[in-house]
């Protein structure tokens, strides 16, 4: 997580398979949080950073390789999902080496309970619960 990451930088995590996560500055806190826990939990291969440009009527955003979920509020099952399906699908998804940007870091990304450094298990504590919410 960072306090800020230019969209350049994180662009190219994304072609590392990760997953962004985006909020506008002015989103309540309770929002981001909870998208937070969702996208630790699921996926170590992650960046979390401030994005002004998000329309501040649907603050928050998911962002992988081709494709994005833009939300105005948090639904645990369709942030899982989308996280399942796009997460470590960028051109080197398996490219699992920490990179070198540290500018502005709050917090190093650690891989989720149930899971590895190669993310090997996405959202290990959130499947089980998914399945019952479809």
């Amino acid at each position: 997580e960072y306090q800020f990451v230019p969209k350049q930088r994180w662009l190219h995590n994304v072609e590392h398979g990760a997953v962004v996560m985006l909020y506008h500055p002015c989103t309540h806190p309770r929002l981001v949080h909870k998208l937070r826990r969702i996208v630790t939990g699921c996926i170590r291969k992650h960046i979390i950073t401030p994005f002004s440009d998000l329309d501040p009527k649907a603050p928050l955003a998911l962002v992988a390789w081709g494709c994005r979920l833009i939300m105005s509020r948090v639904h645990a099952s369709e942030v899982v999902n989308f996280i399942m399906e796009k997460g470590l699908k960028g051109p080197e998804g398996d490219y699992a080496k920490e990179g070198q940007y540290t500018h502005a870091l709050l917090k190093l990304a650690k891989p989720p309970a149930g899971s590895d450094m190669n993310d090997s298990n996405l959202c290990p504590g959130f499947t089980a619960q998914n399945k019952l919410l479809k």
